[in-house]
């Protein structure tokens, strides 16, 4: 593996196992993203994008891997206040840049910091199209839930595109209607979030988690 230039040797392994969840999903004809959860310098947690087969347009890579993550610590018995310490000592690499949905997750659940690979030019909420990442450290406490996080893009981002241009040059034959719905459901997040005083509420709060772990946002 070639170093690329500005990132260590750790975060293009681990970027590498993401891809590995990448390319997974790719051959199960799923939008290839792919996900891994660090703690300690060790994998704890995986995920890829799994829409298709759920035919659930939320249950993008990040989704996955920590669901799984937090349905193991909830067997464990963990109780929130050691999963919320956990989390805050946990490093999360995707392969593409968090979509507004999953990067809002990300910052309730108090991730530390969160590597990319390519951009999101169309929902991504780390830069591309909000910095949500970012916006709990600017705003007054308590003014946003979530206490946002760090982040790097641009890790390996050639070969998260490679996988974007395979999946889209063979087409989508696993395509369903939930999944073409999810432009409509970002951009309405866009354009609520954009009508919201940055003083008010979010648009979003974390429900708790159930018998059956799973993140859900639900508007307020």
């Amino acid at each position: 593996m070639a170093q690329e230039t500005g990132h260590s040797l750790a975060e293009l392994r681990f970027m590498e196992l993401a891809l590995e969840q990448a390319r997974l999903a790719l051959e199960k004809l799923e939008v290839p993203v792919g996900c891994v959860v660090v703690k300690d310098g060790e994998v704890i947690s995986s995920g890829s994008n799994h829409t298709s087969a759920t035919r659930n347009a939320t249950r993008h890579a990040e989704m996955e891997a920590i669901d799984t993550l937090l349905e193991e610590w909830q067997k464990i018995g963990f109780n929130q206040l050691e999963v919320a310490d956990r989390l805050s000592e946990c490093d999360l690499y995707v392969t593409c840049e968090p979509c507004i949905m999953c990067a809002t997750a990300l910052s309730i659940l108090g991730i530390r910091k969160v590597f990319y690979g390519c951009a999101n030019d169309k929902f991504g909420g780390c830069g591309s199209i909000l910095s949500l990442h970012e916006i709990a450290k600017k705003l007054p406490r308590g003014a946003l839930p979530g206490k946002g996080f760090e982040c790097k893009g641009g890790v390996m981002a050639d070969e998260a595109v490679a996988l974007f241009r395979c999946f889209y040059e063979q087409g989508n034959p696993n395509g369903n209607k939930l999944s073409s719905l999810l432009p409509f459901v970002l951009q309405n997040l866009i354009d609520q979030f954009a009508s919201v005083n940055p003083l008010d509420k979010f648009l979003f709060h974390l429900i708790k988690i159930t018998s059956t772990p799973s993140i859900r946002l639900v508007a307020v």
